[in-house]
């Protein structure tokens, strides 16, 4: 790999040298790759209906599920534990949009989580945790209640 990275290099500067690096240098050029990371975002919260957000630059989106957690004196799995998808977990879709529904409860929520997690993990999600980013994930955000005030969204969850 490091003899051909330096041929390349040593035959640009010859071309260069010689003008004709504008003919020769793009097919000898290594494909330069940039891969974004992972993210995921919540975009809307409406009271007793829905939570709505999507995931993006992530490969095969609809192999995993989203998880959301609110925090009130602990995290709380969202909507509700122990169900199935819609329920506990939300699908993402090929373009990386998920739903899951919402409950308003007594205590209000003071942060809320989503988090991109494997099907095994999603399924096996524990109903309350300490500490949110113990839960195996390939991704996770989390809002906090500047976040949600901000949002608009502080007082429905």
């Amino acid at each position: 790999m490091k003899k051909s990275f330096f041929f390349v290099v040593r035959l640009s500067v010859l071309l260069i040298i010689i003008g004709l690096q504008s003919f020769f240098v793009g097919p000898l050029k290594a494909q330069e790759t940039t891969k974004q990371k992972v993210t995921i975002k919540i975009d809307e919260i409406e009271q007793d209906e829905y939570i709505r957000g999507k995931v993006a630059n992530f490969d095969s989106p609809p192999k995993y599920k989203v998880l959301v957690y609110v925090h009130t004196d602990k995290w709380y799995i969202h909507p509700y534990a122990g169900q199935d998808e819609g329920s506990s977990w939300a699908a993402i879709k090929e373009d990386g949009n998920w739903t899951i529904p919402t409950v308003k409860r007594k205590f209000k929520a003071n942060r809320i989580a989503a988090l991109v997690v494997d099907p095994s993990v999603a399924e096996n999600a524990p109903n309350d945790l300490e500490n949110i980013e113990k839960i195996k994930n390939h991704v996770v955000i989390i809002y906090t209640i500047e976040d949600m005030k901000t949002k608009g969204w502080y007082g429905k969850l």
